[in-house]
This record gives C-alpha cells, sequence and structure tokens, in this order.
C-alpha cells in the first residue's frame, strides 16, 4: 500500500496511508454488510456459506481501521510513528538524535544479489525499494517497502525530504532511473 507525504502549516512532515484507500474499504464493507443481510432477512444460505462473505467482510473493516502514519517534526525534533489497526494503535516517538541517516536500498524481490550480477526479472522477482531510518541503538527501522513501479522515484524523493528537514544524512544506493528495462523476454 502506497503512502503519500504532505507538508503541513507547522514544518512538519505527515506521511501516511491516504483517506480515500480507507473511504474505499468503508464503501466496500457496506456494501457487502448490506448484501449479506439482506440474504440473512431473507433466510437464504447456509451456516457454511455465511463463512467467507463474513471473512472478507472483517478483512475489509480492518483496512478502513488500519493506521500507519510518520510525523517528522523539525520543531519538537521528533518523529513519531503510528501503527496498528484502530483501537490497538502503537505510538512510537523517536528522537532525531536517535537516527544515524535515513536510508533507500533497491533490490529484487526473491534474491540475496544486488548489483550488476543481479540475476534478471522473472515472474516474482519484482525490483522493490525499502525506505528506511538507521538508528544508533536499535539498527534499522523500515518506513516503506514497495515496489519501485509503484514507487515512481516518490519514496526516493520522501527520503530526501525527510533528511531535510530532520538534519540527517542521506544514503541512497542507486537512483531511481538506473532501473533496467524489463522486456517481454525477461518475463
Amino acid at each position: 500500500m502506497r503512502l503519500r507525504g504532505r507538508k503541513k502549516t507547522d514544518g512538519s512532515y505527515f506521511y501516511a496511508t491516504t483517506l480515500s484507500f480507507r473511504i474505499i474499504c468503508i464503501l466496500f464493507s457496506f456494501i457487502l454488510g448490506t448484501g449479506f443481510l439482506s440474504v440473512v432477512m431473507d433466510g437464504g444460505g447456509a451456516g457454511v456459506s455465511y463463512i467467507p462473505p463474513l471473512f472478507i467482510l472483517f478483512l475489509s473493516l480492518c483496512g478502513a481501521l488500519y493506521v500507519e502514519k510518520w510525523i517528522f517534526s523539525p520543531v519538537s525534533e521528533n518523529i513519531i510513528s503510528y501503527f496498528g489497526i484502530w483501537p490497538v494503535v502503537r505510538r512510537r516517538i523517536i528522537p532525531c538524535a536517535d537516527i544515524r541517516k535515513v536510508v533507500v536500498r533497491h533490490f529484487r524481490k526473491g534474491t540475496m544479489k544486488t548489483g550488476p550480477d543481479a540475476p534478471k526479472r522473472r515472474w516474482g522477482n519484482a525490483p522493490m525499494v525499502v525506505l528506511s531510518l538507521e538508528t544508533f541503538q536499535d539498527g534499522k527501522i523500515d518506513i516503506e517497502i514497495i515496489s519501485e513501479r509503484v514507487s515512481g522515484g516518490r519514496t526516493e524523493q520522501t527520503g530526501r525530504i525527510i533528511s531535510e528537514l530532520c538534519g540527517l544524512p542521506f544514503d541512497m544506493d542507486r537512483p531511481y532511473d538506473q532501473e533496467t528495462q524489463t522486456t517481454l523476454r525477461d518475463i
């Protein structure tokens, strides 16, 4: 799922799931719930046949209540992370002084090799990009892991914005546009 960033009026940077994702999940839940209730009210279906639609309804409600957001505040010099399914949301405050650098790494899903000797793309070995914070104590905190095609260079740009905003060093293994072109033969 793609996270979106925006700068707030107080100078902080807000990086979170979109409102449109929640609205789509709520609408899907409403349509599925309405259909399920109409079948139950009409007396149709058997007990076991209720399980798949209820499971999908549960997943769509979890999607609507899913919270993932990061607030990068240069004023308080903190990074605040919220993650979970409401009402069970974990809040984590990380002082900017505990962060060594902002890191963007590229890799291919399903392989440990990187660089020019990496295997060509096969089915399921999509190029991925990771935006993370490297700390002095804990090691690495991943902010976003997403397909490079879906990212379209926005994850790399977000890493630069975060590093400039918090006054942290920025490290990226390669620019976005150096990805080799995929042809039909590679698939």
